[in-house]
């Protein structure tokens, strides 16, 4: 079956004859009214290539920089000179030389063989591609195809996405960045469609789990992390073998810009061939009481916000 762009053959019989002109030429006026039956045709013709006139049974060229000939101004056709009183005139609009007329039916077509493509590449065009769907055919492939669910983007070998407008009624416009963002980011839209590569900030909270550089406890008597961002509303401190030279009782201590040794109620429990049990105010105690030298802790303690710097701390060490 013959496709169109492949020497698709349809008969068209409705050529429009344009009306008269020649009761309305008086050897001055140039631009006349292009009508069929007294009325505008719908749809226009795109360009002046569209029509054949003929004027006192000369031929007039197609000329749209008006030079020579006629020319369309809206829906006018302009001569490049006033024809004179009474010549005779005839012209037509060629039926489907611009538009296709409605009415007329394509075969279904393939990806490889579209049914409405182009004069320099008979490959690419528009096809059916399923029920209630137009495909955009291009060498073979289905890159990007169009449904009452929305447009589908087809990848080279598998998988797709549908981009589908929202089912309630208005309109909506997204516009993306210019730019690809960098390696965690993700979209967010200012309020007003504009869509901006953003790293995982929430609310002025960050969405992601950071980890902080592994500090060694083999000498002095603290250890401070810094640079924690104001939003952090959860913090985790992981011991791995860390030990004391003393008795002295390790706890975790908070602070913003200095440390706050003081306003702290930490209690803690201790199962080591029975039970002890550590109070301090100064602050969160990860084991049940004062260490020894030996003792050296791995777990976890885990510190989190309720807002208004209340902060509640719990955790499991052996």
């Amino acid at each position: 079956m013959p496709y169109l762009g492949n020497n698709l053959g349809v008969a068209f019989s409705s050529y429009k004859l344009i009306d008269s002109l020649t009761a309305s030429f008086n050897g001055t006026t140039t631009s006349f009214a292009l009508t069929v039956n007294g009325v505008t045709p719908v749809p226009f013709p795109l360009n002046e290539q569209n029509i054949l006139i003929s004027v006192g049974g000369v031929p007039q060229k197609p000329d749209s920089t008006g030079t020579e000939g006629f020319r369309f101004s809206g829906s006018n056709i302009v001569f490049s000179s006033a024809p004179k009183t009474g010549e005779a005139f005839w012209g037509v609009v060629l039926a489907g030389a611009d538009r296709v007329n409605a009415g007329v039916q394509y075969p279904d077509g393939t990806a490889s063989v579209p049914s409405i493509t182009f004069a320099s590449q008979t490959t690419t065009g528009f096809y059916r591609s399923g029920s209630g769907q137009i495909g955009v055919g291009i060498n073979g492939s289905t890159p990007v195809a169009f449904s009452t669910s929305g447009v589908q983007l087809n990848g080279s070998t598998s998988g797709s996405v549908i981009i589908a407008s929202p089912a309630a009624a208005g309109n909506n416009t997204l516009t993306l960045p210019t730019s690809n963002g960098t390696s965690g980011q993700f979209l967010q839209t200012n309020g007003s469609g504009a869509l901006t590569f953003a790293s995982a900030v929430i609310n002025g909270s960050s969405s992601a789990i950071v980890s902080g550089t592994a500090q060694n406890s083999t000498s002095g008597t603290s250890i401070d992390f810094t640079s924690i961002p104001s939003y952090v509303k959860r913090i985790t401190v992981m011991f791995n073998g860390v030990s004391t030279n003393g008795a002295s009782a390790i706890q975790i201590q908070l602070g913003a810009g200095s440390i706050i040794s003081t306003g702290y109620v930490s209690d803690a429990a201790l199962i080591n061939s029975g039970t002890g049990q550590n109070q301090i105010t100064s602050g969160f105690s990860p084991i049940g009481q004062t260490g020894t030298a030996f003792f050296a802790l791995r777990g976890t303690t885990v510190i989190n916000t309720m807002g208004s710097n209340i902060w509640i701390s719990s955790g499991l060490v052996s």
